[in-house]
C-alpha cells in the first residue's frame, strides 16, 4: 500500500504513476502469454500481433521514464517514496526487457518441432507464473512475495542447464536454445523486480545476494 501524504496531489500523481506501471505490467503478462501460446499453436498473424505490442511497450516505456522524472521535478520526493520512484524506473525496463525476451521465443515459435518443446512449456509455465506473481507483489509491496518469488528463480536455471545439455548433443537445435535463454532472463528480470521491493520496503539493496542470505 502506498502512504498519505498532506499535499493531495502528490499522492494522485504518485498513484498514477504506480498504476501506469502495473498497468504496462499487465501488457507485458499478456505478450508474454501470448508468445508461450505459440510454441504449441504457430501462428504468423499472432507472432506479428506481439510484434506489434513489443513496438507499444517499448512507447511505453519512454513515456513512463518521463512521468517518473516529472514526478521528481516536481515534487522533490525523499526517503521511502524516492525510494519508490527509482524503483518503478527500475521495474520499468525491467519490462521491456521481458518483453523483448517473449517477442524473441515469438519469433522462434514457427521453427520448433512440437514434440521437443514440453520441457519448454513447463519452464515458460515456471516464468510466466513467476512475472504474474511478482506483478502482484509489487502492487502490494509485498516482501515475503518477493522473498518467495525470487526462491523460485534457480529452478529456471536447473530446467535451462538440463534443456541445453540435451539439445546441445542433437543436431539444428539452436533456436530451442535460444529459446530457453529468452525463458531464463525472464526469470532473471523477476528475481531483479523482487530485489527492487525489497528495497522499496525496507531499504536493503539485496542484489547479487544468494536468495538464503537475503532474509539474514
Amino acid at each position: 500500500m502506498l502512504s498519505t501524504h498532506i499535499s493531495s496531489g502528490f499522492d494522485t500523481d504518485l498513484n498514477k504513476v504506480f498504476s501506469a506501471v502495473l498497468a504496462m505490467g499487465g501488457l507485458v503478462e499478456e505478450q508474454l502469454g501470448v508468445a508461450l501460446g505459440l510454441l504449441l499453436s504457430p501462428d504468423p498473424t499472432v507472432v506479428s500481433r506481439v510484434l506489434e505490442g513489443e513496438r507499444q511497450i517499448n512507447t511505453l516505456e519512454v513515456s513512463l521514464d518521463q512521468q517518473c522524472l516529472a514526478f521528481i521535478a516536481r515534487h522533490h520526493p525523499a526517503a521511502g517514496d524516492l525510494r519508490l520512484i527509482l524503483v518503478l524506473i527500475k521495474v520499468i525496463n525491467d519490462l521491456e526487457r521481458i518483453a523483448d525476451e517473449a517477442e524473441k521465443v515469438a519469433k522462434l515459435s514457427g521453427g520448433l518441432d512440437l514434440k521437443r518443446v514440453q520441457g519448454i512449456i513447463s519452464m515458460g509455465a515456471l516464468v510466466q507464473g513467476m512475472t504474474h506473481d511478482v506483478m502482484a507483489a509489487l502492487g502490494g509491496l509485498d516482501t515475503d512475495a518477493a522473498f518467495t518469488i525470487a526462491a523460485r528463480e534457480p529452478e529456471s536455471d536447473r530446467l535451462r542447464n538440463r534443456m541445453q545439455k540435451q539439445f546441445a548433443a542433437e543436431e539444428d537445435m539452436l533456436d530451442y536454445i535460444w529459446v530457453i535463454r529468452a525463458l531464463e532472463r525472464i526469470a532473471d528480470h523477476v528475481r531483479n523486480i523482487c530485489e527492487y521491493i525489497v528495497y522499496c520496503t525496507e531499504g536493503k539493496d539485496v542484489r547479487h545476494t544468494d536468495i538464503e542470505h537475503i532474509k539474514r
